[in-house]
């Protein structure tokens, strides 16, 4: 009987693990539904198996798949379900994970100091920090493109540039694809913010490519986003449009990603529309509000004052 119990036991967690698989791949090809299904799936195998890591890691993906979707306060929640898993596990690596998670949960909410506090708790887990033994690995990538973002939404163009460097950097020694594109997204973003639109369509392209290799549509659409906005700055008016149009199709409908391209609308309706412009900045800080976007809400109306609105 007890064999038959582990072989049972075996079975169930090999079926979460392969469910948790799966529902990584169809949520990095942005299919959110179906990813939504499929955690759902492996989660409820993880939890019959009394398997913490997998739950850790489940819920980890699940919140940020819940951010993405701009459902904070759900991706709050998953988040703190995997930390609680991570800590009965005794796994600060796991740990630090869901905690960086929750920062970029607490910057979409425009809660910095939250944000700050946040990634100094996952610091010293993470290879790489000073006083640290471990490894460099792929939460430390994340954890530098966090605070590249942070530093970014706090007007610090010099520490965002220097963090998403790093992140890119560690990513490549990492051979981690996926790292070096978004880090190299967060060091186009930094270059521009710099003052420097030229080196960062340079950075951009080659992100681009970099994505092609991955058919991420997230990543394509934030990259698309950016080359909207930078090429919309030097004058490049059906460039810049044809971005925003790739990013538009590649985006899901009523999330951050998708509001941050309505923000590049508007500035690329001012010049010939500026009463639209300052209509279309004013609908989406209210709805960020409402949501609890508060960086986009912000960041909407940073852009209407400089509009003019």
């Amino acid at each position: 009987q007890a064999l038959e119990h582990g072989l049972r036991h075996n079975q169930v967690e090999g079926q979460a693990i392969n469910r948790g698989n799966l529902g990584l791949v169809l949520h990095l090809q942005g299919l959110s539904d179906e990813a939504e299904e499929a955690y759902a799936e492996a989660l409820s195998l993880a939890r019959q198996a009394d398997d913490l890591r997998a739950v850790a890691v489940l819920e980890a993906n699940r919140g940020l798949l819940a951010t993405e979707l701009g459902d904070l306060d759900l991706a709050e929640a998953r988040l703190e379900e995997g930390l609680s898993a991570s800590r009965a596990l005794g796994d600060p690596r796991r740990e630090a994970y869901c905690m960086i998670r929750l920062a970029a949960v607490s910057r979409e909410a425009g809660a910095l100091e939250t944000t700050q506090a946040r990634l100094n708790a996952a610091r010293p887990a993470l290879g790489g920090e000073e006083g640290s033994t471990a490894e460099p690995d792929l939460a430390l990538a994340e954890h530098l493109l966090e605070r590249s973002r942070l530093a970014l939404a706090r007007g610090d163009v010099p520490a965002g540039a220097s963090h998403a460097l790093a992140s890119l950097e560690v990513a490549q020694a990492l051979s981690y694809p996926a790292g070096v594109a978004w880090g190299r997204l967060a060091l186009a973003a930094a270059t521009y913010a710099g003052g420097d639109p030229e080196e960062a369509t340079r950075l951009l392209a080659q992100a681009a490519e970099e994505e092609r290799e991955l058919g991420q549509p997230l990543l394509r659409g934030r990259i698309a986003t950016l080359q909207a906005e930078v090429f919309g700055s030097l004058g490049a008016r059906d460039l810049a449009e044809g971005f925003l149009q790739e990013a538009i199709r590649r985006l899901r409908p009523e999330t951050p990603a998708a509001a941050r391209a309505g923000i590049v609308r508007a500035q690329l309706l001012a010049p010939d529309q500026p009463q639209v412009a300052r209509s279309l900045l004013t609908h989406l800080a209210a709805d960020a509000e409402r949501l609890g976007w508060g960086a986009i809400a912000q960041a909407a109306i940073s852009c209407g004052e400089e509009l003019g609105a």
